[in-house]
């Protein structure tokens, strides 16, 4: 295994096994795509959670959009 990888072992039911080597599928390859689009689902869940914190937030500290828009840009530019 190439340097900065991890290896990882699951199960899975031996009819599923036996479908994909007949269709000549690379497990591998696919539970990698699976983890990588999974982690992006719930990393952007996680941007869309502190995006609707933020906003609440905002909103009890009575700014107007233009004070909101503001703070929010200057967040930005700190990060």
């Amino acid at each position: 295994m190439p340097k900065g990888w991890k290896t990882v072992s699951t199960q899975i039911r031996e009819e599923e096994y036996k479908k994909a080597k007949a269709l000549s599928i690379n497990i591998s390859e696919v539970l990698r795509k699976a983890l990588r689009e999974e982690i992006k689902r719930r990393e952007e869940e996680k941007k869309l959670e502190a995006i609707k914190r933020l906003g609440e937030l905002l909103e009890k500290t009575g700014a107007t959009s233009e004070e909101n828009i503001k703070i929010i840009r200057e967040i930005r530019e700190e990060n």
